[in-house]
């Protein structure tokens, strides 16, 4: 039988109190400070990623350092990735539900041992990326990378093993998909998003933007609609080159002209 938590320590094993009642009848004992029930089948290993997976599903904006003590090498890594994930998404500002499908995949992740020895902030990037590219709100791959903690080599690699180990089917995104993360990003109205959004939905299986990055033609195109925003606000805003705004927006332009 394993042995439980409290017989190792004599702990409780959420808040490390030494205020336990081992008097109660119905099991082991019970942490007077925090209420944990704790039983002899309380694996401390599923007990702290229990924990973890509890910080990763809040919707409240918590600091996982203060949320639990660092013990051991894999406190280590959850905390770093906890803390990695709340800085991306803050920055980026994800809401909560992209925040937690993203915790799921790495959840899945570390539980198969695929962030063993990789970069933390890869890992959390490559995450990100799978987790909004299922939903309605996929990030261009390129402000992702632009993190300085993330080197482009080893988020890719990141990537290629999550989808590998995890048997998760990459989607490529079409160009009117960024269109919502851009009205994030730049404020854009409903009725902009519509009218950009329809723009790039005619013009997505055109010969000439066959390849070519589809966040860079969703920036394309609020540029050529919306008079508000240069080619250097929307090239920031996917985290790309202004010069390929500039290029994407000729293409588009050419498309119109021909038809």
């Amino acid at each position: 039988m394993t042995q439980s938590v409290y017989e190792q320590s004599e702990l409780c094993p959420v808040c490390e109190s030494d205020d336990i009642d081992d008097s109660v009848e119905v099991c082991d004992a019970i942490c007077e400070s925090c209420g944990f029930v704790i039983s002899e089948n309380t694996d401390s290993t599923s007990l702290e990623w229990d924990v973890a997976e509890g910080f990763f599903s809040s919707s409240e904006d918590k600091d996982w350092m203060s949320e639990c003590r660092i013990r051991n090498a894999t406190d280590q890594q959850l905390a770093e990735a906890f803390e990695t994930l709340e800085e991306f998404a803050n920055q980026l500002g994800l809401s909560d539900d992209l925040r937690g499908k993203t915790a799921e995949i790495y959840c899945d992740a570390f539980r198969a041992e695929i962030t063993d020895g990789r970069v933390t902030a890869c890992i959390i990037a490559a995450c990100l990326r799978l987790a909004s590219r299922r939903g309605d709100l996929p990030i261009p791959m390129s402000r992702l990378t632009e993190f300085s903690s993330v080197d482009e080599k080893k988020f890719h690699r990141s990537h290629l093993a999550l989808c590998d180990e995890l048997d998760i089917e990459p989607r490529t995104p079409a160009p009117s998909e960024y269109v919502s993360f851009l009205q994030l990003e730049l404020g854009l109205t409903d009725a902009d998003y519509e009218e950009v959004e329809q723009l790039v939905d005619e013009v997505e299986r055109e010969q000439m933007f066959v390849g070519k990055d589809p966040a860079g033609i969703a920036a394309g195109g609020v540029y050529l609609l919306q008079e508000d925003f240069t080619q250097l606000d929307v090239a920031k805003a996917v985290g790309l080159s202004t010069e390929t705004v500039r290029q994407r927006v000729k293409d588009l332009q050419k498309v119109f002209d021909d038809v």
